[in-house]
Formats: C-alpha cells, sequence, structure tokens
C-alpha cells in the first residue's frame, strides 16, 4: 500500500537484526537522545513545582544539540488496484485483508470517517458483521479500522478469515457493502447506534491516570491540542447521515483496493484472478545461518569421545539405551506466551516411538479444551474437537530435527558415520538462567550430522549427565536460539531420564516440563500416529 516507504509494517529477520553493531547503537543514542529531543511526563502525588525543580536539578547536564534529522518521506497520493496471494497450502481457511491509504486524525472529516467506520465494521452491529457473517455465514471473522494517523495517513484495512472454498464469494461480498455503503448512505437508526458506540466504548479508552498521560505525550509530540479527544466528541456529535455519505464516496475506493489473500488457491470457491491479476507472494523465512564451527583439532574430537564414552555409561550405558523402543512420559507442562504476558498450564502425556514418532497430547483443563500433536515421521497434524489439521512446514522440519537432538538417540547414534564431535572448552551451567541454585562446572561438545543440523550439550563434570542443551531452531516466526535446562535424572528399567526440563528461547523463560511418570517400552497403539 505504502510503496516501500517507511511506513510499511514489515517483519525483520535475523540477518537484518544481526547487522546491527554496537557502534551503530551507540551513534544512534548519541545523535538522538538530547535534551531538545525527549517529552517527560511523570505520573503519581506529588507537588507539581517542587517535582519540576528536582527533574531540573536531575538533568541540567544533559545538553541539548542540533539535531539532523533525515527528511520525512512522502506517503503515495496516487494508489491502484492490486491483488496478491500467499499460497499457504497447510490451512483450510483463508485470511484476507484489503484496504488502501487512509486518512489523518486532525482532517476536518475525520468525526464523519469515524462514524463511517462504526458503521461499516467496527460495531458487533456493523453492515459487515451482519451481512458477511451473519446473514450469508461467510465469514469467522470480518470488520475493519478507523484508518487514521497522526503525521501521516494511516492504513485502512478490512479483515476477514473465511472457509477456502468461500473465498473469492466473502471478498466480493465485502466489496458489496463497501460500495452501498458509498452509494445508499445509512439510516438514521445506524447513525444514531453508531455514535452513542463510539462514545460509550471511548469512555474505557482514557479511564486510568496513565492512559491520560500517554494521550498528554502523544498529543504534544504529533502537535495536537489537548483538548483534541473533546473536539472528536463534539464533532461525532454533529455527524450527519449525509456527512457519512459524503465521505464515503470521497474517501473510500473499493475499486482501488490492495486486496492480499493467504490459504490454499486449489481449494478457493474460484481463481483469486477472477477480481483482476494476481501477483504470487513469497513469506518463506530463509532458514537460520550455521553457527560458525571453530576449527576442529584431533585433540578436541578425541577428548570429546572420551567424554561421552563416560556420558553413555552414566545414562545407562550402550546395550540399555540400545534396547529402547519406546517412551511414554505423563505431567505437566506451563507455556509462557510471547513477552511473558501469560502463562498456560496444561497436562501432557508424550509418547516417542524410536526412532522418529512423536505425539503429545495435552489436556488444558481452565480452557475445557484437549488437543494432540502427532509426527508419524514424515507428515505432522494437530488433533481438536474441531478436527484434524495439518501443521506448518517449519514444524514438520522441527519433529525431525528432535529425533536428532533427543537424548537417548543422540547417545545411542554417536558411533554412526555421520555423527561428528568435538570438545569446546567449559562451562557454568545453572538448572535454570533465573534459579538461585549454584551452578554446574560442564563441559562442553559439539555434536554435529551430515545434515547439518548441531547442537551444543553441556555435560555435568562430576555426574556425566546432559544438563543443557543449545541449538537453533526455525518457527513460524523465524529462527530461535534455543536452550534446554535439564535435571532430576531417574532410573527408569536402566536407564536414565530427566524428568524436568525448562526451555528458554531467545533468553526468556519459554516452558517447562514436569514430569511424573516415564515408562520404556510401554505397549503403543499403533494407531496412535494415524489419522
Amino acid at each position: 500500500v505504502f510503496n516501500k516507504t517507511v511506513y510499511i509494517l514489515s517483519y525483520t529477520i535475523n540477518h537484518t537484526i544481526n547487522n546491527i553493531t554496537r557502534d551503530d547503537l551507540v551513534a544512534f543514542h548519541k545523535k538522538y537522545f538530547r535534551a531538545n529531543n525527549v517529552i517527560l511526563g511523570v505520573l503519581g502525588d506529588f507537588n507539581s513545582e517542587e517535582m519540576l525543580t528536582k527533574i531540573k536539578a536531575a538533568f541540567k547536564e544533559w545538553q541539548p544539540a542540533e539535531i539532523d534529522f533525515p527528511p520525512k518521506p512522502e506517503v503515495p497520493k496516487e494508489y491502484t488496484k492490486k491483488i496478491a496471494l500467499v499460497k499457504k497450502d497447510d490451512v483450510n481457511q483463508t485470511n484476507i485483508r484489503m484496504g488502501h491509504i487512509g486518512w489523518l486524525r486532525k482532517n476536518q472529516d475525520y468525526p464523519a470517517l469515524v462514524v463511517m467506520c462504526q458503521i461499516l465494521g467496527i460495531s458487533w452491529n456493523s453492515r459487515l458483521v451482519n451481512s458477511i457473517r451473519v446473514e450469508k455465514g461467510l465469514a469467522y471473522y470480518v470488520g475493519n479500522n478507523y484508518g487514521a494517523g497522526y503525521d501521516v495517513p494511516g492504513l485502512f484495512l478490512i479483515a476477514c478469515g473465511t472457509k477456502s472454498e468461500s473465498t473469492v464469494t466473502a471478498i466480493e461480498a465485502i466489496l458489496a457493502e463497501v460500495e452501498k455503503l458509498r452509494t445508499e448512505g445509512v439510516t438514521d437508526e445506524e447513525l444514531k447506534e453508531a455514535v452513542d458506540g463510539f462514545m460509550n466504548s471511548s469512555v474505557f479508552d482514557y479511564d486510568t491516570k496513565s492512559e491520560i498521560l500517554s494521550r498528554a505525550l502523544r498529543y504534544e509530540y504529533y502537535g495536537y491540542p489537548q483538548d483534541f479527544v473533546e473536539q472528536l466528541m463534539e464533532g461525532i456529535r454533529n455527524v450527519t447521515k449525509e456527512d457519512v455519505k459524503r465521505v464515503a464516496n470521497e474517501y473510500l475506493h473499493p475499486d482501488k483496493f490492495t486486496l492480499i489473500a493467504v490459504g490454499k488457491a486449489s481449494d478457493f470457491d474460484r481463481p483469486l484472478s477472477t477480481l483482476g491479476d494476481v501477483v504470487d507472494v513469497d513469506i518463506s523465512i530463509p532458514p537460520p545461518s550455521a553457527e560458525p564451527i571453530p576449527e576442529v583439532g584431533e585433540t578436541d574430537v578425541e577428548k570429546a569421545k572420551s567424554i561421552l564414552a563416560d556420558v553413555v555409561k552414566a545414562h545407562g550405558g550402550i546395550e540399555n539405551l540400545k534396547s529402547v523402543k519406546n517412551i511414554v512420559a505423563k505431567g505437566q507442562l506451563s507455556v509462557n506466551t510471547a513477552g511473558g504476558a501469560m502463562q498456560v498450564h496444561m497436562k501432557i502425556k508424550q509418547y516417542r516411538v524410536l526412532p522418529d514418532k512423536i505425539r503429545v497430547d495435552t489436556n488444558i483443563q481452565t480452557m475445557k479444551m484437549e488437543m494432540s500433536q502427532v509426527f508419524d515421521g514424515q507428515s505432522a497434524w494437530m488433533i481438536t474437537s474441531q478436527g484434524i489439521q495439518p501443521l506448518p512446514e517449519s514444524m514438520v522440519e522441527e519433529f525431525k530435527k528432535s529425533a536428532f537432538r533427543d537424548t537417548i538417540q543422540l547417545l545411542t547414534n554417536l558411533s554412526n558415520d555421520d555423527i561428528s564431535v568435538q570438545y569446546l572448552g567449559t562451562e557454568v551451567v545453572s538448572p535454570t538462567k533465573d534459579s538461585d541454585t549454584k551452578g554446574k562446572m560442564t563441559d562442553v561438545i559439539l555434536v554435529s550430522n551430515a545434515a547439518g543440523d548441531s547442537l551444543k550439550v553441556f555435560i555435568d563434570k562430576e555426574t556425566k549427565y546432559i544438563v543443557k542443551k543449545a541449538y537453533r531452531v526455525m518457527t513460524e516466526a523465524g529462527p530461535v536460539d534455543t536452550e534446554e535446562f535439564i535435571d532430576d535424572y531417574r532410573d527408569v528399567s536402566g536407564v536414565k531420564n530427566s524428568f524436568h526440563t525448562v526451555i528458554h528461547r531467545n533468553g526468556e523463560k519459554y516452558a517447562e516440563f514436569t514430569f511424573n511418570e516415564v515408562t520404556i517400552n510401554a505397549e503403543v497403539d499403533e494407531a496412535l500416529f494415524e489419522k
């Protein structure tokens, strides 16, 4: 939509981040973090004059400086119709986005545009919801945003999720509703409901002191009057039906929408090209670059082999390890969402049938939800109450790689020709990164295979148990540096098994497994690995 300007919302992958050096960050801070380029807000119970005195004293040494700001790129004034397709063959529904460059909040027509957006697809009783979701049954979700920006026009966007077989029909129905708003106008009832709905919901936008402070700082930063929200409310109260129809005609251009559909094109009701010329978009993420491997010396190889021989003995010996056909483990799993915003607890039953079959059954009791993930050695799928859903290719590949990283498989396969090992030195490892427990001195060994997979294993110098693994995985969000902190080893049928593992991703705690029951060579029904 924004034609490759800096206003594009883009996903930054590892190689772009890795190009940023410490010197770059220092230079950026030195150039832009200046006393004349900062807005400071203070929230709390204090005397304003006293606080101002303290602030001036605290920052008196912070000098202003002339800053040569780069020119702000212009937003494209003209835009044309575009249609893009992201082929994703492992899904059974299509996610649709369509829209174009929006408008500014300081636009004199913004109050009317807000009401227009409410009527089209923001409220639960909006036209898009009633027509596309309720009446036609074409969407799991559908709606639009307000499309406004503070200093540059925002992005007006309509979003919809529909089953693959109704993709083009849903798109055409949405476009028809937009055109209907432009040509037929709105009713008195729609106008009243939209105005009342916005007023009532806005009460909760600024119901805390921190939200009010953030709004004040934002208005100051963008040069808006501090009573802008009051002006907006007054403007919305005065919007008429004629205003809504006028701004719909002037600002909405469905014939110039940029449209993107993500889904399984072979299941669409009609080709996307029915709507116009289509551009295919490749969203594949490049595989993570391999970590540089230190130069191999014969001494390092021999030392690694010697240590690993002791590790094999400590974990039960090669004969016992080779006798393992499957492992079934029951316990608890907790998973942290991105940024640690929420922690989900669940019961778990994990089946691993060597060499490469995996099934994980989970039960989230608080949500009354059961789910299974299955890998049969070649393909992977998820089972829920809604049916069977193929898992993304990135997860299939990680299931395959997990067989290489499995402790029993790893120790059993050390003598294989395609496995190479190298001693890297020593390192102190704590049971978990946030643990106060005294760390253990470990030997660090790099293990690699002919396929290019590698991981570091950290071996307790005293017990010879593997207490940590470090490797890189590819997720749908890109490459992730992963660490497993492993402890609570117990004897199970002559083999040492860990009953507790904490997993960190990119340095943050991601998951914690705590098993209370582990069985080796259990009776496992092969049907568990069949669709």
